[in-house]
């Protein structure tokens, strides 16, 4: 009788493989840097919850730069390993900073502050173009807060301020590609930024009142000539001054009272469109509600509106007419 044959040996597990090491690495000094570290409010306040400056390695490997470079907790803890900055506990669940946090922060003296960058420009190109000067710290990209846009400037720190001096010594200015830079120190670029405010507050209060705004027309008062406006009505699409909705009945305004006589006149005797039009001149309360009517809407002889003052477009009506509606200009966006 044949022995069954031994099932064969499982294969050992394959470990996953981890992603580049080398820009793991490099983050993980930037986060926990003596230039980084004291300005993250939020990594700061984590080295803070335990006397011995233990941060979880869970939580640094879900911040958004850990993400776009794959870095799983295992491959934090492989790319540290032998760092000289940094330390893994025991456990393996932990890191810190090996030495403790200067007294004194030296940064801003080894920071420039440089401008004129087009918005397209990557890290790795301005690492690379600052990193002919001297050994840097940071480069730190300045970004609009909401969308994240590169303002075009940067604040460069470098490890040794005699690099930093270097750069704001040259002259000319370091171009980017063929294009002039503006460079200065971050001191002075700071002191700058904080008396912005106090500059633009004194611009605002020497401008004169309104000195922003349009000029606005003078306001004239509201004059009205009597006897100048007539009544038509079984007057099918007269294309006057003014027509009611129903396109029947209208009302002709005539420069002056004997222009109105004579216009009524004319009207009487002709006919338009098959119809001999009933007119009238307008009087007592009539001609005064007509004229407060007006007076309502912003016209009258002595306040003349031009065309295109109004916001509006044409819209067609009734019988081929077309009918002018005012509408608010549209706000900001």
């Amino acid at each position: 009788m044949e022995t069954p044959a031994a099932a064969p040996a499982a294969a050992p597990a394959v470990p996953a493989a981890l992603p580049a090491l080398a820009p793991i690495k490099k983050q993980i000094e930037f986060y926990f840097s003596d230039s980084n570290l004291p300005k993250d409010r939020f990594l700061l306040a984590e080295t803070k919850k335990n006397e011995a400056g233990w941060v979880e390695i869970a939580l640094v490997a879900t911040f958004n730069k850990m993400r776009q470079l794959n870095a799983t907790v295992e491959a934090i803890i492989a790319a540290l390993q032998g760092n000289e900055l940094m330390e893994i506990s025991e456990d393996q669940k932990r890191m810190r900073r090996k030495m403790p946090l200067p007294e004194k922060d030296d940064s801003e003296d080894r920071t420039i502050y440089a401008k004129s960058f087009p918005h397209e420009t990557t890290l790795d190109e301005l690492e690379h173009f600052f990193g002919q000067w001297g050994e840097l710290n940071a480069v730190r990209m300045r970004r609009i807060p909401k969308s994240k846009t590169f303002k075009g400037s940067v604040l460069v720190e470098y490890k040794s301020k005699v690099d930093a001096d270097k750069v704001l010594a040259l002259a000319p200015a370091p171009q980017w590609k063929e294009a002039p830079l503006t460079i200065q120190s971050m001191k002075s670029w700071a002191e700058e930024e904080a008396a912005k405010p106090k500059r633009q507050k004194k611009e605002k209060k020497e401008k004169p009142e309104g000195g922003d705004q349009e000029a606005k027309p003078e306001e004239r008062p509201f004059v009205w000539t009597p006897a100048c406006v007539a009544a038509v009505t079984k007057f099918a699409s007269l294309k006057h001054l003014e027509f009611l909705d129903n396109a029947v009945e209208g009302y002709a305004r005539f420069d002056t009272p004997d222009g109105a006589q004579k216009g009524l006149a004319g009207l009487a005797t002709e006919q338009i469109n098959g119809a001999v039009p009933t007119v009238r001149l307008l009087q007592g309360e009539e001609e005064v509600a007509y004229w407060d009517k007006l007076k309502g809407e912003g016209e009258g002889e002595g306040e003349e509106q031009q065309a295109g003052q109004k916001h509006g477009r044409e819209e067609e009506g009734d019988e081929g007419a077309k009918v002018a509606r005012t509408e608010e200009p549209a706000g900001d966006q």
